[in-house]
C-alpha cells in the first residue's frame, strides 16, 4: 500500500513538474515586444526585458509622459537610451547626465556617430542621414535607428526615422558601422515616421518615403498636438488627409490604441495611432 501511495505521489509530482515546465516554455515562446508612446518622437520599447528609450525630449517641452515615465522601475533599469540626433526635442540633457554610460547619440549638427550593438538577443544600429533636403546645411544631421530581434524564430525589425528630412535611395551610401545598404530597412515590421513636415521631410514627399521602405505597419510621430501648439508643423489629420499620402495609405487600416501596444496586437498593413493627445 505504501509503495502504491509513493508511486501515486511521484506520478503527481511528475505531472506538476511537466505542467510547470510547459507553462514556462509557452511563456518564453510568447515573449514579445511592448511599445509605449511617450509623446513627440519618444518611445519606450521593451524587448524581452531589454529596455530601450528612443528620442527622449527636453523637459522644456510640455509633454507630461516622459516625466511620468521617469518615476517607473523601467526607467531606472533602462539598458539603452538613444537619440537620433541632439536637437532639444529629441535629446534630454538631464537623462544624459544621469545615464551617460547608457546614452547613445546617433548624430549632432556636424557629425554622425555610427554604432552597432549585438548582444545576442537584439541588434541595434544606425544609418546617418540628414535633417533636411540640403545635405544638412539647414538643420544638420540625423540618424535612422534600427532595432532587430527574433521572436519565435522570426526576425522582427523596427525602424525609427528620427527627424529625417528627405527621401531615400538605395544607390546612396548612408554612413553606418557595418557598411550596410539602406535597403536593410525595407519591408520592416514597424516604421516610426515623422509626419508633421517643416522641420522634417516635406509632407508631400512622405508617400515616397513610405513607398521606398514599404513597412508592414506604420506609427506616425512628430506632429502638432495640444502640448506643442506653436510648433509650425502639421497635425495628424493634415497627414492622414493629404491626397498623395491617402493613396499610399490605402492598404493600411487605421487602428487607434492607448499609450501602449504589444506586438501581438499589431497586424500587417496597419497604421497605429496612439490616442494620447485628447
Amino acid at each position: 500500500m505504501k509503495k502504491n501511495y509513493k508511486k501515486i505521489i511521484n506520478f503527481f509530482n511528475y505531472i506538476i513538474f511537466f505542467i510547470t515546465s510547459l507553462f514556462f516554455l509557452i511563456k518564453s515562446s510568447l515573449a514579445d515586444i511592448n511599445i509605449t508612446y511617450l509623446g513627440h518622437s519618444c518611445f519606450f520599447i521593451n524587448i524581452n526585458n531589454t529596455y530601450i528609450l528612443i528620442d527622449p525630449y527636453s523637459y522644456e517641452l510640455n509633454y507630461p509622459y516622459l516625466k511620468e515615465f521617469q518615476n517607473t522601475k523601467e526607467f531606472k533599469n533602462l539598458n539603452y537610451i538613444i537619440s537620433t540626433h541632439t536637437h532639444f526635442d529629441h535629446f534630454n540633457e538631464n537623462i544624459f547626465k544621469l545615464y551617460k554610460h547608457k546614452y547613445i547619440k546617433g548624430a549632432d549638427d556636424n557629425n554622425w556617430y555610427p554604432f552597432y550593438i549585438d548582444n545576442n538577443k537584439i541588434k541595434i544600429y544606425n544609418f546617418g542621414v540628414y535633417h533636411d533636403e540640403n545635405y544638412g546645411q539647414e538643420r544638420g544631421k540625423n540618424s535612422i535607428i534600427v532595432i532587430q530581434t527574433n521572436i519565435n524564430n522570426k526576425e522582427i525589425k523596427l525602424v525609427h526615422l528620427g527627424d529625417i528630412g528627405h527621401t531615400l535611395n538605395e544607390n546612396n551610401n548612408y554612413i553606418n558601422k557595418k557598411n550596410l545598404n539602406i535597403k536593410e530597412i525595407k519591408n520592416c515590421d514597424i516604421l516610426f515616421i515623422p509626419v508633421g513636415g517643416y522641420f522634417t521631410i516635406d509632407i508631400n514627399k512622405i508617400n515616397e518615403l513610405i513607398n521606398f521602405i514599404n513597412p508592414k505597419s506604420i506609427i506616425p510621430m512628430h506632429y502638432k498636438n495640444k502640448y506643442i501648439p506653436d510648433f509650425p508643423i502639421a497635425n495628424l489629420n493634415d497627414f492622414l488627409n493629404n491626397p498623395k499620402i491617402k493613396q499610399t495609405l490605402n492598404k493600411y487600416k487605421i487602428i487607434k490604441t492607448n499609450q501602449q501596444i504589444n506586438l501581438k496586437e499589431i497586424r500587417a498593413n496597419q497604421l497605429i495611432i496612439f490616442d494620447i493627445y485628447k
